[in-house]
């Protein structure tokens, strides 16, 4: 599980690399000019991935988020960043029960910074609330987006 790794790994460690990710044209961001964010509903039993990137093929270009039963994470360049370990920011872990999400990333070519933000719609509510957050000195550059999964399969609505 994913909170046992992270209660073994130091930051810095290489993060798991999702499965079934399907790059698209469709999913493309223009993360400058006040950033964007992506909104989903998902479910899964297991992990669901949110990947950016700037070249899809090149992992050193990722920045992705890790949405466990057990914990969130952060992920630069396939390595750990940011751990969330409150219950609230978890996943569900059921493949038939739905939530919805959002991850945002931000890219000020001023600053030279670029911000990922993950967090939750609550039902009935307008205010998001963001769980985990992570601050780069540096423009990663991302223009592509994908979900992918772990060991069980994701469902997005």
């Amino acid at each position: 599980s994913l909170l046992e790794q992270l209660s073994h790994r130091a930051a810095e460690t290489r993060g798991d690399t999702p499965c079934n990710l399907k790059w698209s044209n469709s999913h493309r961001i223009d993360p400058t000019n006040g950033g964007r964010c992506i909104h989903f509903t998902a479910a899964s039993a297991g992990d669901i991935y949110v990947v950016f990137a700037g070249i899809p093929l090149q992992h050193e270009t990722w920045l992705y988020v890790e949405i466990s039963p057990e914990a969130v994470a952060i992920y630069k360049s396939m390595r750990l960043a940011v751990t969330q370990l409150e219950l609230g920011a978890a996943g569900l872990g059921s493949d038939s029960l739905y939530q919805s999400y959002f991850v945002c990333v931000t890219e000020d070519d001023q600053a030279g910074t670029t911000v990922i933000q993950y967090g939750k719609t609550p039902d009935n509510e307008r205010a998001l609330h963001v769980w985990a957050d992570l601050m780069i000195q540096e423009i990663m550059s991302v223009h592509y987006y994908a979900f992918g999964s772990g060991m069980h399969p994701v469902s997005l609505m």
